[in-house]
């Protein structure tokens, strides 16, 4: 019917609050954020007027960058919003009332590596891995972002290339030895060093049990060090 709200995803923050998405009311300056607390009492975040970050003016109506796809808390509390067609969003309420915005538009704006963004994970060290339609990166230093400057995600190299640049990256997670096992669209799952330059292993439907080689998600568990695919 109508009248429904599409929630691509939620997460949880340090103080167990749940960050929940919801695709954009049709009208513009209604909030894609809300947060459910531990007193079961909810919150919104409309975001809307002049970025201090630069320029961009939130509006759901007229934006397709407004269509968010994920979320995810990093150590400090920061919220990294995944945008389907326009880049990143990082949030934090008790900071700035209004995201930054990170976008990729090649050779003209490339503060990550790819417009799509799919997936994100923090490492042992605090920092953020972003995983795209167009590779990996990340940023060591996730507070960095709000700093009021010109800023642009690292971008690990392997084989004397961005890596897995032109790969779509679909999920991304570190073990106890902060090494990176990443999943792709269509190249299998991948395991780096914690750097990202040195392959580990690569496994694909010819050369392990796996029944496809179009990986949907991996998740480490912390404990034991399974892998789960």
């Amino acid at each position: 019917g109508g009248n429904y709200c599409r929630v691509p995803d939620l997460a949880v923050d340090s103080k167990g609050a749940v960050w929940v998405l919801n695709m954009p009311d049709p009208n513009p300056g209604q909030p894609s954020l809300y947060r459910y607390n531990a007193d079961k009492s909810w919150a919104s975040f409309p975001w809307s007027g002049t970025d201090v970050w630069g320029s961009f003016t939130y509006n759901a109506m007229n934006d397709k960058q407004y269509f968010t796809s994920s979320v995810f808390v990093d150590k400090y509390d920061n919220k990294w919003i995944g945008s389907r067609t326009g880049g990143v969003f990082v949030y934090n309420e008790s900071k700035y009332a209004l995201p930054r915005f990170l976008q990729y538009v090649k050779g003209t704006k490339e503060e990550i590596c790819g417009q799509d963004v799919k997936c994100m994970a923090s490492d042992l060290d605090g920092g953020v891995w972003i995983g795209t339609d167009n590779g990996v990166c990340f940023f060591s230093d996730p507070n960095e972002v709000f700093l009021n400057k010109t800023i642009k995600a690292s971008v690990p190299v392997y084989g004397n290339k961005a890596l897995l640049k032109g790969e779509t990256i679909t999920s991304i997670d570190v073990d106890g030895s902060n090494r990176k096992w990443i999943g792709t669209l269509n190249s299998g799952l991948w395991l780096f060093s914690s750097d990202g330059s040195k392959l580990i292993s690569h496994f694909e439907k010819e050369n392990s049990p796996l029944p496809s080689s179009s990986i949907v998600d991996v998740k480490v568990n912390q404990s034991n060090g399974e892998v789960f695919i």
